[in-house]
């Protein structure tokens, strides 16, 4: 067979017209004339096309592409080529022909067809440095890809993905290995953006943005710590508020005299309640009643993480202030409290005052639904300590009573008091405390005698304050009274008013 060819076309140009089914992106059309002894050919032909580098010898690229029975009518064919992308990587390729096992020459070099060069708006420069979409010239010598369109209004590209739950994404690579890359998760809408192999900050479908968190539920949601160089804004009053950090500190701060105020509101920029303010002097006021399992309240400090003190609050006259207005019963102006026995609901680490009555109240045992049971303290103008027991005469008609071990060291003139039970002795105390025992005499064997000490108290707390049973009056507080209307006087001759002046109220404000 004396066959010859004669290229008509051959277009490098990938994914052009779709000529079979079976085509893929990097299909390419080759349509030549064969001659067979001179005559255009015609029938059924085998062809094996191969791709190689040089016109001559050389490498072959890729592997062979081998069409059987392909039609060829009145010496023209047409023929899909597909050698994988790879095969063209910016290099001269010559494409050699074999028709039923014969092969033909020469090889004929793979041109480019003129659209996939410039094509319709696409521009590459000669080195193929730069490639633009409706513009020839860089914005900067480093932009590699752009695009323009002639209008004022939105201008852009989209990156697609045939299936609705594709992850479509944009990527960056230093070096050739994957950097970062922000993509659009088509399941859920959720964008994110990824960095050194870790989700750095994610928005979701409703708008939540998380930083370091994939689950945001909130506008900001934030893992981790947060860093506010300055931040300033109008304040309704014309004054500035700043939001701002210094070194390790968080501040919070308002420049011109005005207060801080912490501000609820059911819509954003709307008008609200003032549930907080810290006064250009330092008062805090709060006013919000937060439900908590139990009395309403209108603060609640909590401590975690092993941290000692919920609250602590100093001041030069009163640290905290507890006050209610109701006069009912079961109404506290501090309420402390403590699950355990062994620890304290209240304490005070100093003296203990009151100007009423100090009182043990509980459930009463014989109607603990509908009654309290209240016993009251003993007062003294001196601090006193009380010990008692019953002691049984021995056949001498005496008995040695044994007090604490550390009575000597925490009292000091003590008194005693003898009674007693079941028959009349004229017992007396025999001798005082030494070595915190004491004697009782005068009585008759088998006698039994209720006795009671009461010592001063002397320990090292009143040693060095002293328990003083009148004392004047501070400067502050000379002309006023615990309870003026003991006396007939008004609310503002009190020492501390039973309601206090400027207690705060929520009022309604324009929120920044």
């Amino acid at each position: 067979m004396n066959t010859t060819l004669h290229a008509l076309a051959a277009a490098a140009a990938l994914a052009l017209a779709a000529l079979a089914p079976a085509q893929t992106a990097t299909t390419f059309t080759y349509q030549g004339r064969l001659t067979d002894a001179g005559a255009p050919a015609d029938g059924l032909y085998d062809l094996t096309f191969t791709l190689w580098s040089v016109p001559f010898f050389g490498t072959q690229i890729g592997s062979p592409v081998v069409i059987t029975d392909l039609p060829v009518e009145n010496g023209v064919f047409t023929a899909p080529l597909d050698f994988g992308a790879d095969t063209f990587n910016g290099s001269q390729r010559w494409l050699q022909i074999a028709v039923d096992g014969t092969t033909l020459a020469p090889r004929t070099p793979v041109t480019g067809a003129p659209y996939s060069i410039q094509t319709r708006g696409i521009f590459a420069n000669n080195d193929l440095s730069f490639v633009g979409v409706g513009r020839e010239s860089q914005i900067s010598s480093t932009e590699v890809f752009g695009i323009s369109d002639n209008t004022s209004g939105f201008a852009g590209m989209y990156v697609h993905t045939s299936g609705a739950n594709g992850n479509p994404y944009y990527g960056y690579s230093a070096g050739g290995s994957v950097d970062a890359y922000h993509a659009v998760d088509g399941a859920t809408g959720d964008w994110y953006l990824v960095n050194n192999g870790a989700v750095r900050m994610t928005v979701d479908a409703s708008g939540n943005v998380g930083i370091d968190n994939t689950n945001p539920t909130s506008l900001l949601d934030v893992a981790g710590n947060i860093k506010a160089e300055f931040f300033v804004t109008p304040h309704p009053n014309s004054q500035l508020s700043a939001f701002y950090a210094s070194g390790n500190n968080l501040n919070i701060a308002t420049f011109g005299g005005g207060p801080i105020r912490f501000i609820t509101s059911s819509t954003p920029g709307g008008a609200g309640l003032e549930r907080m303010a810290i006064s250009s002097s330092g008062g805090v006021t709060v006013a919000e009643t937060l439900g908590v399992g139990g009395p309403a309240v209108n603060a609640v400090l909590s401590s975690s993480g092993g941290a000692q003190h919920a609250g602590y609050l100093v001041s030069e006259q009163t640290g905290v202030w507890g006050a209610t207005t109701s006069t009912g019963v079961g109404r506290y102006g501090v309420f402390g409290q403590h699950p355990s026995g062994s620890s304290y609901g209240v304490w005070a680490s100093g003296n203990m005052g009151a100007s009423g009555t100090k009182s043990f109240r509980i459930d009463h045992p014989l109607a603990p639904q509908s009654k309290y049971l209240l016993h009251y303290c003993a007062e003294a103008p001196e601090p006193l300590n009380v010990y008692s027991g019953v002691v049984t005469l021995d056949e001498n008609g005496r008995a040695w009573v044994a007090l604490p071990d550390y009575f000597t060291h925490i009292n000091r003139d003590p008194r005693y008091q003898l009674t007693c039970i079941g028959g009349f002795a004229n017992v007396y105390i025999a001798s005082e405390v030494v070595n915190n025992h004491f004697q009782i005499a005068g009585g008759s064997p088998g006698l039994r005698v209720s006795w009671e000490v009461k010592g001063v108290r002397n320990d090292p707390w009143v040693r060095a304050n002293g328990a003083p049973a009148v004392m004047d009056k501070p400067a502050e507080f000379q002309g006023l009274y615990l309870h003026p209307e003991l006396y007939g006087l008004p609310n503002e001759f009190a020492e501390h008013p039973s309601v206090p002046a400027q207690v705060y109220q929520p009022s309604s404000v324009q929120s920044p």
